[in-house]
């Protein structure tokens, strides 16, 4: 009898790096709900105090009654050349107290060198005294996730294999093989988790795949084929780049081929939930690699970004990253909004910006008996000392605005007559007491 297949969602966090995804707390807290009432098993939520969303999200989810599912804290190994006890995302990860935590660390000689700047003696260290002080620290179940470890294992087999063994004799509860740059061929993932079972014992073990090459599903149950029991994706396949497997996908896949999920995952709730997602993301799909900026931004991602000429090492990099998870906190998104990035950056470099001043405005909704509802609004604003009113009709609120806006604005900057607003989308923003 094939076993039991555990179900690891990780959409609010890898997923809500994909394009023009941006979950409010709310969104997370409904997110995981659904999830909690499908019997997944895993949610991983994102790293707690990373940002003011994730922390207000932790601190909330204590709240959440689950009969199946576990909320997963998410965070790395220690940092080189200090304590686990002096390391603060593992203090955060325990003061979350969550049933599950999952850390990730480098399965490369690579990434040692090149992103780590260190050993590969204390790259082993970091994952054993991670896992192990997590152990000992917490109630919680241990899982780690072997960072770019088919990648690690081509370049240097014995040396991926030893990260592996690092993390095993630390106690991990699971060990997940991750194709984190998802360019590895389905038949290759099938032949190494195969090695790895033959060699890693008895802990078991997991697949997280990502979809650059459009394998996320085939490499996944390529992984599960050689005995992997932990599938770790996102709903519809949200994530950075390309994007995660999808679990939409597989989870029904599963079922054709004879498995079955260890919640026991009905078949008739994935599409009602993949919708449900794709509402709240606002999905949109394209083909172009672009470096995204939101609250789970690094400062290299900062560094990719073409045309602000910011560096990582400089202070205005982490200024605006703490800026924009501050901003993303109460709903803002700057994922797709490179013109309000681009203002937000020459604010912090204080370079003047602003061309008009709002004075007031006023929307109005009017339905008359079986009429459609009409909209108007009004907008004063102050252009170089000048007040100039201006109210037009739209075909909702949000256009007679833009509207409104426009017919103000060109009148002393006509270029803007040239723009047009070609989608939006409203957001409720968090309010104030």
């Amino acid at each position: 009898m094939k076993h039991p297949i555990i179900i690891y969602d990780t959409t609010l966090r890898d997923g809500a790096q994909g394009a023009n995804v941006s979950f409010s707390v709310d969104d997370k807290i409904n997110i995981a709900k659904k999830l909690g009432k499908l019997n997944f098993d895993y949610i991983e939520a994102g790293w707690p105090g990373s940002n003011p969303k994730d922390a207000e999200f932790f601190k909330r989810a204590k709240g959440i009654q689950l009969k199946h599912a576990k909320i997963a804290a998410f965070g790395s190994t220690r940092r080189k050349d200090i304590s686990p006890e002096s390391d603060t995302n593992l203090r955060l990860l325990l003061e979350a107290k969550t049933k599950a935590i999952t850390i990730f660390g480098k399965s490369s000689t690579l990434h040692v060198r090149d992103a780590l700047s260190t050993s590969n003696e204390e790259n082993l260290k970091m994952i054993s005294d991670s896992v192990s002080y997590l152990k000992q620290k917490s109630k919680a179940e241990v899982f780690y996730d072997a960072e770019h470890f088919f990648d690690g294992f081509r370049l240097n087999k014995d040396y991926a294999m030893k990260t592996l063994f690092a993390a095993r004799d630390a106690g991990a509860d699971f060990i997940v093989l991750c194709d984190t740059n998802g360019g590895t061929n389905f038949n290759d993932v099938q032949e190494i988790t195969r090695q790895v079972k033959k060699e890693i014992g008895n802990v078991r073990i997991g697949i997280h795949a990502h979809n650059d090459m459009e394998y996320g599903a085939a490499n996944s149950y390529a992984a599960i084929l050689e005995g992997a029991e932990m599938l770790q994706g996102t709903i519809n396949g949200l994530g950075e780049r390309v994007g995660n497997a999808n679990l939409i996908t597989l989870i029904a896949n599963l079922y054709k081929n004879g498995y079955r999920t260890n919640g026991s995952i009905k078949l008739s709730e994935l599409k009602p939930l993949s919708k449900f997602i794709y509402e709240l993301a606002n999905e949109i799909v394209g083909n172009s690699r672009r470096f995204l900026v939101s609250e789970l931004a690094g400062t290299s991602n900062v560094e990719a970004l073409e045309g602000h000429g910011i560096t990582r090492k400089e202070p205005l990099a982490k200024q605006l990253l703490a800026e924009i998870k501050a901003r993303e906190h109460f709903g803002y998104a700057y994922e797709a909004a490179d013109a309000s990035l681009n203002l937000l950056v020459k604010n912090l470099k204080g370079e003047k910006n602003k061309i008009f001043d709002l004075v007031e405005y006023r929307v109005e909704i009017e339905k008359k008996g079986k009429d459609k509802p009409v909209s108007s609004a009004i907008v004063k604003i102050k252009v170089n000392g000048s007040e100039i009113t201006k109210m037009e009709y739209g075909n909702g609120p949000v256009n007679a605005l833009d509207l409104a806006l426009r017919a103000a604005l060109t009148s002393k900057y006509p270029e803007l007559s040239k723009l047009r607003l070609d989608d939006y989308k409203v957001r409720i923003l968090a309010g104030s007491s």
